[in-house]
Parts: C-alpha cells; structure tokens; sequence
C-alpha cells in the first residue's frame, strides 16, 4: 500500500511492482512441495476413477436384482403401499420461516441419495409439525414436486437422529416402510420409469403418494436371501460413501496446504 498512487482509485505502477520481493523456497524444497502436490492430485484422480467403478457397479447391482425380465417363482410382486406408508410433507407460508425453530427438509436437501445437513441448506419454521410427519430413522425423504422433471422422484433415507424436530416440506413425502429392501428399490430403473409415465405428459411435475403407492416392484419371500440382498447393497453403499467422503478430505488438505503456503 506504500507504493499505491492515486487518490480516488489507490494503484501500483509496474515499475513499483518489479521492485517488490517476494520469499520463494529453494529449487530443492520446490521440488518436494511439487512432489506433494503432486501426490496429492494423483490420489484424488485416482479415487475419483474408482468412485466412478464403484457407482457403475452400485447401479449395475440393483438393476441386476430388481430390474429383470423374469424372477424366481419364490418372489413376490409387491407394491410401495404393501411395502409402507405415505406422508406428504408440512405446509407452511413464508411468514412462519424463522432463523430458529422446527428443521425443514426440502428437495435441495436430498444430494446422491443422501440427506445433506448443511446449515446454509436447512430451513426452520415456527409451525408445529404432526407426531406422523417427525422424520424416523430409516424414513426415506422423496422430492415430489420441482422444476426440473430430472429431480422429480428423487429420495434419500434418513438414516441418523438429530434430537431436535424435523420433518419435510410440503414438496417432498415421507415414505415410512416395513421392509429393509424398501430404499433400494427407488433407484431401480422401475421406479425410474414410472416416474417418468406419470410427469412425461403433464405441465407441472408434481407426484401424489397415491400414485406413487401403485408402484410394483417384485422382492423376495425368503427372509434369508432378503438379509443377504440387504448386506450386499448396504456394503456397496458403504464403499461408496466412505470413498466419496475421502475425496472431500483430501481435496480440503490441498486446499489447506495451499493456503497456508502462499497466503
């Protein structure tokens, strides 16, 4: 600032700029600051590759299990009212949004089938919510109504307690089941499809829990291969999201790293 010139619009000349020095480190620890980050960035590629291969497999699982042609004569085609119960989410006007109250959960909140919890992402209201609308753990949170047709039918499964009330907007639904398969059959291509028939047509992309509830998808009868059909996605999901959360910290060491070297 001791070299700026100008009154209204301080600024530096680039005469003035040549003769400012700056502490760089030596060829030889450039060299083990590139190796870093060098590091570094291939790691992050690398994960990235796999978190790729792990989603392909992830999609390729569920399609293989729920989207077949013919299925074997112990299973049963079922429908999501056989398999839970439907509740449309909390109506409430712009007046009753408070900075401190009752947490919201709206479409925004649901990112790669998973709840995002971010503060600057949670709405609060002063309104009370229905003991049937207070999210439960293992409740899956579906977008109902948006403007984009690709986010329609979207979910993610509530699948952590936060000891405070929360439930969901009113474009959006809970869908409460009775059975642990329930959450993986809204990522079958099915599901997919029926969504797709039911909003192709139509102006607003809005969906109705009753519509939704005759969906029908076939599960197995027998409690074992259920439990194992369980254990196998559950474990691919938790490869998926372990993997995904690496990424994100080893992106924020970079970050971090940079930061402190040259600011």
């Amino acid at each position: 600032m001791k070299r700026c010139t100008g009154t209204s619009y301080p600024a530096i000349n680039s005469n003035d700029l040549k003769t400012i020095k700056i502490k760089i480190p030596s060829n030889n620890e450039q060299k083990k600051i590139a190796s870093v980050f060098s590091y570094l960035d291939q790691k992050i590629e690398l994960m990235e590759k796999t978190l790729m291969l792990v989603k392909k497999y992830q999609n390729e699982t569920i399609k293989n299990i729920f989207d077949k042609q013919n299925y074997p004569d112990d299973w049963k085609k079922v429908s999501l009212n056989d398999l839970g119960t439907f509740y449309r989410g909390l109506s409430y006007n712009k007046e009753e949004v408070v900075e401190k109250g009752n947490i919201v959960l709206r479409s925004n909140n649901i990112k790669e089938n998973q709840l995002d919890f971010s503060s600057d992402e949670l709405q609060y209201v002063s309104k009370d919510i229905k003991p049937e609308l207070m999210l439960q753990k293992k409740d899956i949170v579906i977008c109902m109504n948006n403007g984009s047709k690709k986010l329609v039918g979207k979910s993610a499964e509530y699948n952590i307690i936060i000891n405070e009330p929360i439930t969901v907007g009113a474009f959006c639904s809970i869908f409460r089941p009775n059975n642990k398969l329930s959450k993986f059959l809204f990522r079958t291509e099915t599901y997919k499809r029926n969504i797709y028939y039911i909003i192709a047509g139509s102006n607003i992309n809005n969906l109705k829990n009753s519509e939704m509830g005759m969906f029908n998808f076939y599960i197995p009868t027998d409690k074992e291969e259920e439990n194992k059909l369980f254990s196998l996605l559950t474990n691919i999901d938790k490869k998926y999201y372990l993997l995904e959360k690496e990424i994100v910290l080893n992106k924020q060491l970079k970050k971090s790293l940079l930061s402190k070297m040259f600011c």
